[in-house]
């Protein structure tokens, strides 16, 4: 019983290290490439730790919420033209809204809304800008 609980134990244990390697390297890597581009040491550290969050939110996200998400061009096409109230029945409210000087309206979605295709990662951000009439004017998104 015990040497089973061992066994268990080690192969988690040399998972978990092969697993924490990979991502190492990964960041090893995009810290190399940011420093051959930039030559800036402490923008490319912001960077990488940015490029790290990023991918913790992502794997974070359960897989209801990730069997939730909606396709982005079906979103597009369902919202475009539509009010507000519309879109917040539609998508819940928004993170964050902003306006513009000429009178737009900007509803900005930071948490996972939508993604490309069934199988891949959730946009970062949808940005939906209303016209002065309050009508969906333009939808724009942050690929993964």
């Amino acid at each position: 019983m015990k040497s089973t609980f061992y066994i268990i134990l080690t192969i988690f244990l040399l998972g978990s290290c092969d697993y924490l390697q990979r991502k190492n390297i990964e960041s090893t890597q995009y810290y190399n490439d940011c420093m051959e581009t930039f030559k800036d040491e402490q923008k490319c550290k912001s960077l990488v730790e940015k490029a790290q969050k990023s991918e913790e939110q992502n794997e974070n996200i359960s897989k209801e919420v990730y069997d939730n998400l909606k396709i982005r061009d079906e979103v597009k096409d369902t919202i475009q033209d539509k009010n507000k109230l519309f879109v917040i029945k539609y998508l819940g409210e928004p993170d964050e809204r902003k306006r513009s000087s000429s009178g737009l309206e900007f509803f900005i979605y930071k948490r996972p809304i939508s993604k490309y295709s069934k199988n891949s990662k959730p946009d970062k951000e949808l940005k939906i800008v209303f016209n002065k009439n309050g009508l969906v004017q333009k939808v724009f998104h942050k690929s993964p």
